[in-house]
């Protein structure tokens, strides 16, 4: 089986920031657990970027197999990678 990388990439203040420029988001909460099956646009969890809260869905069916970015977590950086998907 595949696995694909939930890496968080979307939602910022800026789409085209300069080079160099650290945007964070804090991980709110996951609305699936490890081990939970999903389909394509579940939604997984919730994050905010700084503009409000962004709710990330699922690229693909699946299954979630592993959480990297815990609840609550802060000072997250774009491009994070916060779960695996495996497909």
């Amino acid at each position: 089986m595949a696995r694909i990388e939930l890496e968080v990439t979307e939602g910022w203040q800026s789409e085209n920031a300069p080079p160099g420029t650290v945007e964070e988001f804090t991980l709110i909460a996951w609305q699936k657990a490890v081990g939970d099956s999903v389909q394509k646009y579940d939604a997984l969890f919730e994050y905010d970027p700084g503009k409000g809260v962004v709710e990330y869905t699922a690229p693909a069916d699946g299954k979630l197999v592993e959480i990297l970015i815990p609840d609550g977590s802060e000072g997250c950086l774009r491009g994070d990678v916060a779960g695996i998907l495996e497909v």
